[in-house]
């Protein structure tokens, strides 16, 4: 696991608790005592500022500028990459990927989780890109249309977090 993964996924499991002390009324204390949770202070975020600035652009595609000052694009949803280096020489690598299979159309309750679930990885997208409100924006505008179902967008945000978090 890279340091960048370490932090983003010790970040999660702080919010998680924080969500979890928020649900109760108090949350215990080292001296095993009761604090009421307004004494309690907001956990700061974890993630950390990688050497390679992560963005999204108006087009879709990731961004990562990397140390030597080269770029990779990559596009949610899409096996390979372009490496644009500084002189200006592009190197690209595609793959092959199959169509994943079509699930079934799901029942409300279903409906509901994977609504909730989509969110959840919407959110720590914004989390994985430090809040840059108008990469999110460019990824949601260029990667998914409103036809668009609710499995492909799980599909395409899990693929984007994974990119995301990809060590390089």
């Amino acid at each position: 696991m890279t340091s960048r993964t370490a932090v983003v996924v010790m970040g999660l499991l702080l919010a998680s608790s924080a969500l979890c002390a928020e649900a109760q009324d108090t949350v215990p204390s080292s001296a095993s005592k009761a604090t009421k949770k307004s004494q309690l202070k907001a956990p700061t975020a974890l993630v950390s500022q990688p050497a390679n600035r992560i963005t999204i652009e108006a087009d879709g595609s990731i961004a990562t500028k990397m140390p030597d000052g080269s770029l990779k694009l990559q596009r949610p949803g899409v096996c390979g990459s372009t490496m644009v280096f500084p002189d200006g020489r592009r190197s690209t690598v595609s793959c092959s990927q199959v169509q994943p299979a079509t699930p079934p159309l799901p029942d409300q309750v279903s409906q509901r989780w994977l609504e909730s679930h989509n969110e959840y990885l919407l959110a720590i997208i914004r989390s994985l890109l430090g809040g840059d409100q108008a990469s999110v924006n460019n990824y949601l505008r260029n990667s998914e249309q409103p036809a668009t179902t609710i499995y492909e967008r799980i599909r395409l945000r899990t693929d984007l977090i994974a990119k995301l978090t990809e060590s390089h």
